[in-house]
């Protein structure tokens, strides 16, 4: 029961940061209030980080900035241990 609860959790922030990241390159193009870069980031540390790259990627949004990028990625290298050592245990 566990294992799927926290799945689903983990899916609703994917598709949650998802949504921020298409949000805030929206509101970029049209001149809108934009979400912070630190709300991004703690989105994606608190587990939206595979949404959020592949949100970026699809949008083509914050792509080039390293202040931004390099901690996303680092936070999906993260997940991906983390997942791959839960795995092991369970």
């Amino acid at each position: 029961m566990l294992p799927w609860l926290l799945f689903l959790i983990w899916s609703a922030l994917n598709l949650y940061a998802f949504g921020l990241v298409a949000y805030d390159k929206w509101q970029a193009r049209r001149g809108g209030w934009r979400i912070s870069e630190a709300q991004l980031k703690r989105t994606a540390l608190w587990g939206g980080s595979v949404g959020m790259v592949a949100s970026m990627q699809i949008w083509r949004h914050k792509t080039q900035k390293s202040s931004f990028y390099l901690p996303v990625y680092g936070a999906l290298g993260l997940h991906i241990l983390l997942f791959a050592v839960g795995a092991w245990l369970f």
